[in-house]
């Protein structure tokens, strides 16, 4: 069992494919989290209109499991993609048609009771602004998506030395978040910018033939 939480996406997304029912099982399982934290997003974005519209956080779940599960038969890991980031789109495009549908079903009951967007503006002063999703707060979608890859490289830096992870996790922000340049980060381990230069070759070099290793 233990190996079996250990795999990654791409390779229980193989066996699957070969007939393994435990690996596509699996995959959905390791990849719940995920999906979970999607509907949350989708659902939370407005709980009373959810609600009236009989939506709930487990009916976006199970049709976002659905639409994992179904992207297992047509993901080519020979492409350089990652699962996740496949089927994301996927399962975002499921959760959201469970809400068009419902939105249908609702405004059909309701057409002779449904406020024009023009009057109610006139009733509700708030500004617009309260009405516009804000552009700087973070997509979970996105924050996972991250976390993957963050895992993922981490992964590939045990590979090298103490010397060139050091440097790799201060150039891409593993240790406060900020990407650094070239030059930012030589300066920050007191070293010349061609020997910064050369250190960064290396140690991309280093994690490339890891992933080409995979």
């Amino acid at each position: 069992m233990q190996k079996q939480l250990t795999m990654t996406n791409e390779e229980l997304c193989a066996l699957a494919r070969d007939g393994q029912r435990w690996a596509r099982e699996q995959l959905v399982e390791n990849n719940l989290p995920f999906v979970r934290k999607l509907a949350h997003s989708i659902w939370g974005k407005n709980p009373d209109w959810s609600r009236a519209l009989g939506i709930e956080e487990e009916d976006l779940c199970q049709e976002g499991c659905l639409a994992l599960d179904g992207c297992v038969d047509r993901f080519e890991a020979s492409y350089g993609n990652k699962f996740l980031s496949y089927a994301a789109p996927a399962i975002r495009n499921a959760m959201l048609d469970v809400v068009a549908a419902a939105q249908s079903r609702f405004e059909g009951r309701h057409a002779n009771d449904l406020v024009w967007l023009d009057s109610l503006r006139q009733e509700d002063q708030r500004p617009l602004s309260y009405f516009v999703a804000d552009p700087y707060q973070q997509d979970p979608e996105r924050i996972y998506l991250r976390k993957e890859t963050i895992r993922e490289v981490r992964t590939a830096l045990q590979k090298s030395g103490a010397r060139l992870r050091t440097w790799l996790f201060f150039r891409f922000g593993f240790t406060d978040d900020k990407e650094h340049s070239v030059a930012e980060t030589a300066r920050h381990f007191h070293l010349s910018v061609s020997r910064g230069k050369a250190t960064d070759k290396t140690a991309l070099q280093t994690v490339r033939r890891y992933y080409l290793k995979k």
